[in-house]
């Protein structure tokens, strides 16, 4: 199994290679502009691809404890979306957890929420550390290069990646059609 800084690394790779750029031993430290505009470049796409929430990053069952001192809850910069299983309105709020529906900081016990964390891409599932490469990789070529041929290849390998993705979703999850809501009320009619 790779380690985080393996993952990371090969992801970085790849996405100079769509410039042409030769890879690199480390990305510790780093001091080529192309390689800290890669790694940019990929946290930015992989925070806002995992924000979408996948089988591999969404927990149903998340309990935020509140510190006993403060009666707050910190907010971590790994969460990325909370949806309270009671009904609260949760936001970010400075560096704390805001409940809207009842306009405090406070929280007396713990709650349970479904989390949607950013994760490592070590930690994500393939197919969905394939697509944000993928789709970093076409992005960073269009910003730094922007050769159509190369754009046309690129977008073949996000599109193949993306089929990917969403099999694994289809697969993991278990989707049933009948279980959607536009299908039941289709079928109540």
């Amino acid at each position: 199994m790779l380690d985080n800084t393996s993952v990371n690394l090969e992801a970085v790779n790849t996405v100079l290679s769509s410039i042409g750029d030769a890879p690199v031993d480390t990305i510790e430290d780093p001091t080529n502009v192309n390689v800290i505009n890669a790694i940019r470049e990929l946290e930015t796409v992989s925070r806002k691809e995992q924000a979408k929430g996948w089988s591999s990053n969404i927990i149903d069952s998340y309990i935020l404890n509140p510190d006993v001192n403060t009666n707050q809850i910190m907010w971590n910069s790994n969460f990325l979306s909370i949806v309270d299983s009671g009904g609260l309105k949760l936001v970010r709020k400075g560096e704390y957890l805001y409940n809207l529906t009842d306009q405090t900081f406070i929280f007396t016990s713990a709650i349970t929420v479904q989390m949607i964390l950013f994760m490592d891409l070590a930690e994500c599932s393939e197919q969905l550390k394939n697509y944000i490469v993928a789709k970093t990789s076409e992005q960073f070529q269009m910003k730094f290069l922007n050769d159509p041929n190369i754009a046309q290849s690129l977008q073949q390998m996000r599109m193949d990646a993306w089929v990917d993705l969403q099999e694994n979703e289809i697969t993991s999850n278990a989707y049933n059609i009948f279980e959607n809501e536009d299908i039941t009320a289709i079928r109540r009619s």
